[in-house]
């Protein structure tokens, strides 16, 4: 996959295309810009649609532990959406994939 998303790649996607952080949004004339999303774990969580403040992720690390084996997109509290948003992030090398292996470490305990 090339590093941007169109409007017809992310309807073939099911509108996941949101969840790639790459050369995805449009200006007024339609031309593609950059995503320039901050990479940070915060970023991270609202990214997977989940609560981002440093409470609610200090309490999704302590509730939830990727088993030995597994891969941190195949663990099971993980959504589908979020599920493809990591492997794929990951198998492109994607601007998020130093920080998905940091949370990956997190949640090894």
């Amino acid at each position: 996959m090339s590093n941007w998303v169109s409007k017809s790649i992310d309807t073939k996607l099911g509108g996941l295309g949101r969840f790639l952080p790459y050369w995805k949004q449009h200006d007024s004339n339609g031309a593609l810009i950059m995503d320039t999303t901050p990479l940070d774990l915060e970023h991270l969580f609202q990214q997977l649609g989940l609560p981002s403040d440093a409470k609610a992720i200090e309490l999704f690390i302590r509730k939830h532990t990727i088993t030995k084996g597994l891969l941190i997109h195949q663990a099971g509290f993980w959504t589908i959406s979020q599920q493809h948003f990591l492997a794929e992030a990951l198998a492109e090398d994607a601007q998020w994939s130093d920080l998905i292996d940091h949370l990956d470490t997190l949640l090894r305990k």
